[in-house]
């Protein structure tokens, strides 16, 4: 008799060498699975309206939504 064993499912994405590089120079290793797992989530939520689907997909490939550094405020500390 075999024991089952559920594997956990996994993303394997193809990048290019330079991709890999700066994602191991800026990411540190600890934070990228946390990382992409948030991306997916809000990939995700963005694509649960079957109504909009298509339109994010589509801006999505075409560059019209991404997520912008400009969006995060940072606090430097002084009021």
């Amino acid at each position: 008799m075999s024991d089952f064993v559920e594997s956990v499912p996994r993303l394997n994405v193809e990048i290019t060498a330079e991709q890999a590089e700066q994602l191991q120079k800026l990411i540190p290793r600890g934070l990228r699975g946390q990382i992409f797992r948030v991306l997916i989530n809000d990939l995700i939520t963005m694509l649960e309206d079957a109504t909009k689907r298509e339109l994010v997909l589509a801006a999505i490939l075409n560059r019209m939504i991404n997520i912008p550094e400009t969006s995060l405020e940072i606090s430097n500390g002084s009021s």
